[in-house]
């Protein structure tokens, strides 16, 4: 995989990271796992920390860490983490390999809200894939 296919990825790899981490702070204080799901949110910021060390990338960890629940830390965090995977595309596979060990699934995220009579749909990830759609009235 050259590093313009890797680099595709940083957005899902971001997504991913603020969901996991985001849903940890949220099961920390009221799971009886508490210990483990503190050991795999501390490995991944303690990763954090360690790529974003020095400058404002630093400061949106901690904020991010401060205030998990804020919409705007949330935000702040996948737009530095993408912007840094960018920059390096080195961390990719780094990353999603931490993911994997943290049995965080890193990959696309679908939703679909439909209202109304006859809506159709259909949603794919990954390469090759055909749709055909046909409508039945």
């Amino acid at each position: 995989m050259d590093d313009g296919e890797m680099i595709e990825q940083a957005p899902e790899l971001a997504e991913s990271v603020v969901d996991y981490l985001g849903g940890e702070f949220g099961k920390a204080g009221k799971d009886i796992a508490a210990k483990a799901i503190g050991a795999g949110k501390d490995k991944l910021l303690s990763w954090l920390k360690a790529k974003f060390a020095g400058g404002a990338r630093e400061a949106i960890v901690a904020d991010f860490e401060a205030e998990p629940a804020n919409p705007g830390a949330a935000k702040m965090l996948k737009t530095a983490i993408e912007t840094r995977l960018e920059e390096d595309a080195a961390l990719i596979p780094e990353l999603r390999d931490l993911l994997k060990e943290l049995g965080v699934a890193a990959g696309t995220s679908q939703t679909i809200n439909q209202i109304g009579d006859g809506n159709q749909s259909a949603q794919v990830s990954g390469d090759g894939n055909t749709v055909n759609m046909s409508r039945r009235d």
